[in-house]
């Protein structure tokens, strides 16, 4: 842990000389979250879209701290936002099926997700 404390503190003084290496921000965001400190990364993956930073990489974790937070109504939103298609063939493919998932209803979801357990078990 005292590891990542120490990277976090490199990766933001490197972010001050280059503001603009969307890997640096992505860096951070899964420090934050292997740390446990899913807020924090919430926060800093937030902000970092807002400010343009952009990336596969970074709209996963983005997605990843929606869920650790129990953000689940605005993980749906960003689900049915079509931005995060632009890195569909960039995303791990178990990402873009539970993506798929939180666009559906409630009760959809929960019909669809019995269904393919009962499927499964054939």
């Amino acid at each position: 842990r005292h590891n990542r404390t120490q990277a976090l503190e490199f990766y933001k003084e490197y972010l001050n000389l280059n503001p603009g290496d969307a890997n640096a921000y992505v860096k951070i965001g899964r420090l934050l979250m292997r740390n446990a400190e899913a807020a924090k990364a919430l926060d800093w993956m937030r902000k970092s879209l807002e400010q343009g930073h952009s990336s596969p990489a970074l709209f996963t974790w983005f997605a990843e701290a929606l869920y650790a937070c129990g953000h689940y109504s605005e993980l749906r939103q960003v689900a049915k936002n079509k931005q995060w298609r632009e890195f569909e063939a960039s995303l791990n493919p178990s990402l873009v099926e539970s993506l798929s998932f939180w666009t559906q209803a409630p009760v959809a979801a929960a019909t669809t997700t019995r269904k393919k357990l009962k499927e499964a078990r054939v």
